[in-house]
């Protein structure tokens, strides 16, 4: 009766393509503004911190005609564009902190060495940025898998966890168990990824509230 199947795997398609997208665009715009110079970097960030805390309400409407007009609605790129984009800015703040707290004597030592400005991004940055990169990417997942609202407008057949839980039921009837079995289910991926990597987020988060 409950097809709690098939809103597993839409919500893991989405959650999961949208986070790579905010850790790819995350991280190069993280890096520019945490270690690159660069003009304006204050009116940036503080742009992107009112993004970030922008209510999701207060767009949907142009939103759903932007992705009619696309033919974008019931697809998975209907829900995975608007979640990069509105969930990308916090994730960008994360990573710019941590960024900012990795000494500039390893860029150079890199450099020393004879690595270009790629090789030393991706041997020597990254794998310092380990912490912040978990970090931003728990807080992707989870507000994602989460979500509600543009889930509910823009992707109806295409259900998700929390949409499709909301249909269970009728008016005259609430099944409170297959709600609540649900619901257990689809905190057990949340649940297991900050159980996974709880040390990475302390440090991630502990990193961007000192050094930052």
């Amino acid at each position: 009766e409950y097809d709690f199947g098939s809103y597993f795997v839409h919500s893991l398609i989405v959650t999961l393509v949208a986070t790579a997208l905010v850790l790819i665009f995350g991280t190069m715009a993280g890096y520019a503004l945490g270690r690159l110079p660069m003009r304006g970097k204050f009116s940036l960030m503080v742009t992107l911190l009112m993004i970030s805390v922008f209510p999701e309400i207060a767009v949907v409407a142009p939103l759903y005609t932007l992705l009619k007009d696309l033919n974008w609605l019931n697809s998975y790129q209907g829900l995975i564009i608007p979640y990069t984009a509105f969930f990308l800015p916090f994730a960008i703040w994360i990573l710019r902190n941590y960024m900012l707290g990795i000494p500039k004597e390893m860029e150079e030592t890199g450099r020393i060495d004879g690595a270009g400005p790629i090789r030393t991004v991706w041997s020597i940055i990254l794998p310092m940025a380990l912490p912040g990169l978990f970090t931003a990417a728990i807080f992707t997942f989870t507000a994602c898998w989460t979500e509600f609202l543009m889930a509910l407008t823009f992707n109806i057949n295409l259900k998700t966890i929390p949409v499709g839980i909301s249909t269970f039921g009728t008016a005259l009837e609430v099944p409170f168990g297959p709600i609540f079995a649900a619901s257990v289910v689809a905190v057990v991926p949340i649940g297991i990824l900050v159980f996974v990597f709880r040390k990475f987020v302390i440090s991630g988060l502990t990193s961007g509230a000192v050094k930052g």
